[in-house]
């Protein structure tokens, strides 16, 4: 999915998602997406998407848990950005929604 930047040049709106299954997991996309670029598989494990936020990303913008530049380079190369939550390993995390199925 090709990203393409607002009109401001390099600014870019995103929409942040919550997860209801996992505390502290979000799922960011391009302002107006329809999340049809989201994995299946990732969308089961994630749960229903609730919207929680957005918020513009310009340069030189500051973000608590992610690099602007790598959220950038996700949503431009797949699409959507899965931002874990901070003290849980991926196997964990794996491990934990496997679990709850």
């Amino acid at each position: 999915m090709a990203v393409e930047p607002q009109a401001g040049g390099d600014e870019l709106d995103v929409q942040v998602y919550r997860s209801r299954r996992v505390a502290d997991m979000y799922l960011m996309v391009p302002a107006g997406d329809d999340l049809s670029e989201i994995p299946e598989a990732l969308l089961q494990k994630f749960g229903v998407p609730e919207e929680s936020f957005r918020f513009r990303l310009t340069p030189g913008r500051r973000l608590a848990r992610v690099d602007p530049a790598q959220l950038r380079a996700a949503l431009e190369t797949q699409g959507y950005y899965l931002q874990l939550p901070p003290e849980v390993r991926v196997e964990e995390l794996l491990k934990r929604l496997s679990d709850e199925r």
